[in-house]
């Protein structure tokens, strides 16, 4: 696994750009650095099937067809006339198309007279875990979605529709919705599986290691998981109001299918759990860890000092010097022929009744058990589910 810094330039918490304080309700402002905007049109019915991109929004009237269902597929929101356009043409509200151009909006169900407009916000993982959004609005056949980056998680869906796989054809927007719907939270699957796959091998370089790259990156999962929470806990809150009974434009066939997303999101946020607690423990392991090798180093210095301790007190009472010739009772033993050798003695003595002292106390078998069995036990203390 590749480490990382957790105060990349581009991990910074981001301050999404708004209307300016005081502008009038609906002001469409487009994010900082949006893509341009690139409209593909596909009109499909139980027989019919067109897809095609859109030079000039002034097609899109020749497309609409009793008969069939439209779904406009808009990536890039820096084009905000364009956008302004689509709206007045499904007869979209001014708010809705705000929020829409808001990356910062929760997600979230927003009914209206002729349409519902929702918002999820959809994962991918290179370095990091990334969340965009995914602004969805359909109503009576009709879909339109606005999001600013091509997101993989709906190229399944378009292929669908192209090869005409499953019912997709043949059901209305609502279903296709559905359909957008469940392939968004589908790929919450992969993003959040190999999340727990990089943060099994955090928590062991945790464990193992010391230093700023450890903690660095018991930080960076965190705040990678934070992105998760942020897109999974409110896409439950949609899928919750899409089934609810007065849900217009939603009928009772695709609120069968949308119970299965509510399942999927129950699944997710148990996986997030579990990982959330492993996540949180990271930091306290890590000082463990710190305060562990830190006991160690303290406990090899008083094993140094107190060895020489006495030694310096040996050494310092035969550096006293004082005159033999004054008093027979001054240093009598520097006039002894063994007087040196015994007090180099009495030095290895300190140090071996030291150090059998020690070991009798159990310093070095306590030391030797705190290296090895540390890891074993910050194991244990978390369950057998952190590994």
């Amino acid at each position: 696994m590749t480490r990382r810094r957790s105060r990349q330039p581009g991990r910074r918490r981001s301050r999404p750009q708004r209307a300016a304080p005081g502008a009038p309700p609906g002001t469409l402002a487009p994010p900082p650095g949006a893509s341009p905007s690139h409209i593909v049109v596909r009109r499909f019915g139980p027989d019919v099937f067109e897809e095609k991109a859109l030079a000039q929004i002034d097609e899109l009237a020749s497309l609409r067809d009793p008969s069939s269902c439209l779904w406009v597929d808009v990536t890039g929101l820096a084009d905000a006339g364009t956008i302004a356009a689509i709206g007045t043409a499904f007869q979209l509200h001014d708010l809705s198309l705000e929020g829409a151009l808001d990356p910062a909006q929760r997600g979230k169900v927003n009914h209206y007279e002729h349409y519902i407009f929702a918002v999820l916000k959809t994962l991918t993982m290179t370095e990091h875990v990334e969340s965009h959004q995914l602004s969805l609005f359909f109503g009576d056949r009709f879909v339109v979605t606005l999001q600013d980056k091509s997101d993989p998680a709906l190229e399944p869906v378009r292929e669908r529709l192209r090869h005409a796989r499953g019912k997709i054809r043949t059901r209305g927007a609502d279903y296709l919705a559905y359909t957008l719907i469940d392939a968004v939270i589908d790929h919450y699957f992969p993003v959040v599986e190999r999340f727990d796959d990089q943060l099994e091998s955090v928590e062991d370089l945790v464990l193992e290691e010391q230093g700023a790259d450890s903690i660095d990156l018991a930080r960076g999962a965190r705040q990678d998981l934070q992105v998760i929470r942020h897109a999974v806990w409110p896409a439950r809150d949609v899928v919750t109001a899409l089934l609810h009974e007065d849900a217009g434009y939603v009928t009772d066939e695709t609120r069968v299918h949308l119970r299965d997303c509510y399942d999927h999101i129950v699944q997710l946020q148990e996986m997030i759990e579990s990982s959330r607690e492993i996540a949180a423990s990271l930091l306290e392991s890590y000082i463990s860890r710190v305060s562990l090798r830190t006991n160690e180093v303290m406990k090899v210095l008083t094993v140094i000092a107190t060895i020489f301790i006495p030694l310096t007190f040996i050494t310092g009472l035969y550096g006293m010097n004082f005159n033999r010739q004054r008093s027979p009772l001054n240093m009598p033993e520097l006039d002894w022929y063994w007087g040196y050798p015994f007090s180099l003695l009495i030095m290895l003595g300190t140090v071996a009744g030291s150090l059998l002292y020690f070991r009798r106390k159990g310093w070095f078998r306590a030391g030797h058990r705190t290296r090895h069995d540390g890891h074993d036990e910050e194991r244990q203390r978390q369950g057998p589910e952190s590994r």
